[in-house]
């Protein structure tokens, strides 16, 4: 689970990742919320898109496909269903014990 980076990239890169996984964790309480939407969804697929690039770079190949994965969920014009946000949550809890 060791990033390949120097001291500074990996200090950045962990803030980075942060940030993104909190956008990320905002799409299930926004859905439970009722008030999920396209927005919502997007911003989430763009961070799900930026972190796996990010996670591939600095070695973390497992991160990068769960990220890949929820980039996935939130690709499209659908409506989010119960059982996708359930998906979600499982695939968001994989990918944060990954990074932690």
């Amino acid at each position: 689970k060791t990033p390949k980076s120097d001291g500074c990239s990996l200090e950045k890169y962990r803030e980075k990742s942060r940030n993104q996984l909190a956008i990320l964790e905002q799409v299930p309480r926004v859905f439970s919320e009722g008030s999920l939407n396209f927005s919502h969804q997007e911003q989430g697929r763009l961070a799900a898109h930026s972190l796996a690039g990010n996670l591939g770079i600095f070695g973390f190949s497992e991160g990068s496909r769960l990220a890949r994965e929820l980039e996935g969920i939130l690709q499209g014009d659908t409506d989010l269903g119960a059982e996708q946000i359930f998906h979600f949550q499982v695939l968001l809890t994989a990918l944060r014990d990954e990074l932690t």
